[in-house]
């Protein structure tokens, strides 16, 4: 038979399949094989010399004894959207602040810019009145704070205060800060809050969504 096998391959000038399907051609000439007891003898052995290979390359070996596990099912998105992750609502900046339940102020400014959180003395004037005790601490070195504008003369402040809550209203509802800790502007006696880049950040506004809309 096998004397047959490469004479046709030869008249056919298909020599090249013994090289290059060598596995093939074993595997024709191995269910050609009779007896069915001897067939079974020479796959066995077959297979045994095919295995030889994983015993000196750990990765084929692993991949040969490690069972297929099924491709983990894929992530399900928002059922609503379809989207990987839903979107958030994000807060919009605050339309109302109020310090201790009793004082608004006129104006909040959200300063991207700023590292420290800023209010007037208005506010405080107005908590005063109320008869509203904060905790205030007097500084001895002054804390500047630069306006924009290359003219612009630095804002001298020499006391700091820590409120006990600020309300914020926004559109996504009330904001509360416990402990918001804030530097005195007391040439100011407008009502006015700068809430500072870390503060924002905290309260989930994005500066970049902010910088885009201004």
């Amino acid at each position: 038979m096998l004397n047959e096998l490469i004479r046709s391959l030869e008249q056919d000038h298909q020599e090249w399949v013994l090289h290059q399907e060598g596995k093939l051609v074993v595997e024709v000439m191995t269910k050609s094989i009779k007896p069915e007891s001897l067939r079974t003898a020479v796959q066995m052995q077959l297979q045994l010399q095919r295995n030889k290979a994983l015993k000196s390359n750990v990765f084929p070996y692993a991949e040969a004894i490690v069972p297929k596990t099924a491709e983990p099912p894929a992530k399900k998105g928002c059922l609503k959207c379809g989207a990987q992750r839903p979107r958030l609502a994000k807060p919009k900046p605050p339309e109302d602040v109020l310090f201790e339940n009793i004082a608004r102020v006129d104006d909040v400014l959200l300063d991207s810019g700023s590292d420290v959180t800023v209010v007037t003395r208005g506010v405080m004037d107005a908590l005063d009145a109320a008869g509203v005790k904060v905790g205030t601490v007097s500084h001895s070195v002054p804390h500047l704070a630069y306006p924009y504008g290359s003219d612009a003369k630095p804002v001298v402040m020499t006391r700091s205060v820590k409120f006990n809550c600020v309300t914020l209203d926004t559109t996504c509802g009330p904001l509360v800060l416990r402990g918001l800790k804030a530097w005195v502007d007391d040439a100011s006696t407008a009502t006015e809050l700068i809430v500072s880049r870390p503060v924002m950040e905290l309260l989930g506004f994005s500066v970049e969504d902010l910088l885009v809309g201004a």
